[in-house]
């Protein structure tokens, strides 16, 4: 068996608390150790089942409207493999949004 989930790394720069871990997304507070800023860091790894989609962003929208300060939200989805190709080129467009930082 493969590993799965979401893998969530960082270096001792920042400090980072998990508010909340689903299996298609890890929520966290990012604090910088050489700054006073912080932000909430959303990560998405969407299912590769379309139908699993709506709920996970319903949900994604009632997590937005509780958020105060700066927030980025990154989606990874599964689904085409490649969005994109040109000749022998492949390559995934995954997104980011952010907030006012």
């Amino acid at each position: 068996m493969g590993l799965q989930g979401i893998w969530f790394l960082w270096n001792d720069d920042v400090s980072v608390e998990i508010l909340l871990a689903h299996p298609q997304f890890i929520h966290v507070l990012i604090r910088s150790f050489f700054s006073p800023s912080t932000f909430i860091y959303t990560v998405v790894y969407a299912s590769p089942q379309a139908l699993k989609w709506k709920p996970l962003w319903d949900f994604l929208n009632l997590l937005a409207v509780n958020i105060v300060g700066p927030w980025v939200l990154t989606r990874f989805f599964l689904v085409p493999m490649f969005a994109w190709n040109r000749g022998n080129l492949f390559k995934r467009l995954d997104q980011a949004i952010c907030s006012n930082l």
